[in-house]
């Protein structure tokens, strides 16, 4: 909802409809921004043409936008898997190695985070050690973490 306090008058809440908690929120903010607007009609400055507005957030599980993909290295290679998610709040992502956590301490692992992604770096790659499942964790608080794996095969 969008509205201007200098040329439009907030609305009455018995046209919004809204029940419950959402409703006495609503009235909160309104007598808040009735006594602003107040304090704004006596001032004696133009520039004060400002404007409200109220946003609720909704909250919404992780969901797993780019999948990082399976690949075939050579041994001492590099291999990097990327896997994207959105959710509200924004998800965290971590990964991991035939379902544990990577060490974010192991030299040869490294992470780098984006705004709604994650990459994963390997290198150099090892055949006995890397030649693995690999699955990337999205989670956020709300609902359940969600997954996406990759397979790395690593060639002598």
């Amino acid at each position: 909802m969008y509205y201007n306090s200098i040329t439009e008058p907030v609305p009455d809440l018995a046209d919004l409809h809204i029940r419950g908690l959402l409703r006495k929120i609503f009235e909160g903010i309104n007598r808040l921004f009735c006594q602003w607007c107040q304090k704004r009609k006596n001032s004696t400055t133009d520039s004060d043409n400002r404007s409200i507005i109220i946003l609720i957030n909704q909250k919404n599980p992780p969901k797993i936008l780019t999948r990082p993909r399976s690949q075939h290295v050579k041994a001492g290679g590099i291999a990097s898997f990327y896997c994207s998610a959105h959710g509200a709040p924004p998800p965290q992502i971590h990964w991991r190695k035939n379902g544990k956590k990577v060490s974010s301490t192991a030299t040869r692992y490294s992470t780098k985070t984006y705004d709604n992604g994650a990459l994963l770096r390997i290198d150099p790659v090892r055949p006995q050690r890397d030649d693995a499942m690999w699955e990337c964790v999205a989670e956020n608080g709300v609902g359940d973490a969600v997954t996406a794996e990759a397979q790395l095969t690593v060639h002598e």
